[in-house]
């Protein structure tokens, strides 16, 4: 989807990137199951299992609200008081470190097998520029 839009925007040369969207970059990440562009993330954080107490089957605002604003049922080495980090190391936000190749943090599948995941870098970009909630 990123070459396409470069091509589409004229394919200018170190063009800045647009801003993540989250509600049609991240929430589709970590909605959609792993064989439509996810990551699967639903198949453990829906509504009935209720993974770690963060479920990702909610509408756009709910999903947000438990990203941003509520507190995890486990901090994890970094003390997180939420998903996101909210300070000055977005690389600590739960959503990336639980789900990290050799990670510690308990987590049942690790998702990204290093921080250049694009995955990943989708998501550390969204925090990074302020962890908009564009949802209509």
């Amino acid at each position: 989807v990123l070459m396409y839009n470069w091509i589409q925007g004229g394919a200018v040369r170190n063009a800045p990137l647009p801003p993540v969207s989250f509600y049609n970059d991240v929430r589709p990440l970590l909605y959609q199951p792993a064989n439509a562009g996810g990551m699967g993330c639903v198949s453990c954080h829906d509504q009935a299992g209720n993974a770690g107490g963060f479920y990702v089957s909610g509408d756009g605002n709910t999903l947000y609200d438990e990203l941003v604003n509520e507190a995890p049922n486990g901090p994890g080495q970094y003390n997180e008081p939420y998903r996101i980090n909210k300070d000055t190391y977005p690389e600590r936000s739960l959503v990336l470190v639980n789900p990290l190749f050799g990670n510690p943090e308990p987590h049942p599948v690790k998702l990204f097998f290093d921080n250049t995941d694009p995955r990943y870098q989708l998501i550390y970009r969204w925090i990074t520029e302020g962890y908009n909630n564009d949802t209509p």
